[in-house]
């Protein structure tokens, strides 16, 4: 487990670099399925989407956070519930969302703020990503 945070730290201190502050994070959830709020201490509801009369299912409830980015093992409690398959949509980014890093139970997706920020990341971690062709 502690290689899959340390992957996610160094993932999420590149994409930081230089900058400080706080960063944001965002966690869906379910009525069946509440947050638990240690793992994101502060949060508050953000959204809550209810679906159509007709579309069935649950409503998604969004809760917020924030954590110091000089802080990211702060982040360590809710990444290990992400990695065990327990959450599935969190999103963390910095308050000027320049860029979104979506950890899953096998690894993350950036949404990098330009391109070449894409490629650069790719290059640096190019060991961590997938041999599939799509890169999936």
């Amino acid at each position: 487990m502690q290689s899959v945070l340390d992957r996610h730290h160094a993932l999420l201190t590149a994409l930081l670099g230089d900058r400080g502050g706080d960063l944001v994070v965002t966690v869906v959830t379910w009525p069946h399925w509440p947050l638990d709020f240690a793992l994101l201490p502060g949060a508050g509801l953000w959204r809550l989407f209810v679906p159509e009369d007709d579309a069935g299912g649950s409503p998604a409830i969004v809760w917020a956070g924030a954590i110091r980015s000089d802080d990211l093992g702060a982040l360590d409690p809710l990444l290990r519930q992400i990695a065990d398959g327990r959450y599935g949509g969190a999103v963390t980014a910095p308050r000027d969302l320049a860029w979104l890093y979506h950890p899953y139970d096998g690894g993350g997706d950036v949404i990098a703020a330009t391109l070449g920020q894409r490629a650069h990341l790719m290059s640096r971690f190019a060991d961590w990503l997938s041999n599939h062709p799509s890169g999936q």
